[in-house]
């Protein structure tokens, strides 16, 4: 159960975040000269902030019984880093590059997340 309500949170948070611009209004907070905030983005940005945020408390609450080497546990955070880093940073220069940050974050966060699951349905 800890797990599956942020999950929904950022499943949400992506299926408003996906919804067509058409539905978006006007832009609520400006944040570059390219970009926006729009009340939609607002909620699906909100949604999609505190349920990855519920995940990776619940994750780092698991990560001692998870198994994980030092090693594993190193790749990951660069990874994860690496990938929050390029997202943010590519709202700010409006290029292509928030694909691949999106995607490295996620790799992080589905690997723990698939790990902990496992740990869980063992435990029962």
């Amino acid at each position: 159960m800890i797990f599956y309500i942020p999950l929904g949170l950022i499943a949400v948070g992506l299926a408003v975040l996906g919804l067509p611009t058409a539905w978006e209004g006007g832009v609520v907070v400006p944040i570059s000269a390219l970009h926006g905030l729009s009340m939609l983005d607002a909620a699906g940005a909100t949604l999609l902030a505190v349920g990855g945020t519920w995940l990776e408390v619940a994750l780092v609450a698991r990560l001692p019984r998870l198994g994980f080497g030092p090693r594993t546990l190193f790749g990951l955070g660069v990874l994860g880093g690496l990938g929050a880093g390029l997202v943010i940073a590519s709202v700010f220069v409006a290029d292509g590059w928030w694909v691949v940050g999106a995607a490295a974050l996620g790799i992080a966060l589905t690997t723990l997340t698939v790990v902990a699951l496992r740990d869980l349905r063992r435990q029962r």
